[in-house]
């Protein structure tokens, strides 16, 4: 899950840099998407404690 947000941090900047996303909305939702896919994949890959 994290390669998918770092995919999309790609993008992100890509299309930042040929104008296809003008609106700071669009921004917005893809800059949330990222934290969401990310701490998923952070979460998943946490250490586990024993016992717990």
């Amino acid at each position: 899950m994290m390669d998918i947000a770092k995919y999309m941090v790609t993008v992100l900047i890509i299309s930042s840099v040929f104008n296809d996303m003008k609106s700071i909305g669009m921004h917005i939702i893809a800059i949330l998407i990222i934290i969401i896919v990310l701490g998923g994949g952070l979460y998943l890959v946490r250490d586990k404690k024993e016992g717990a």
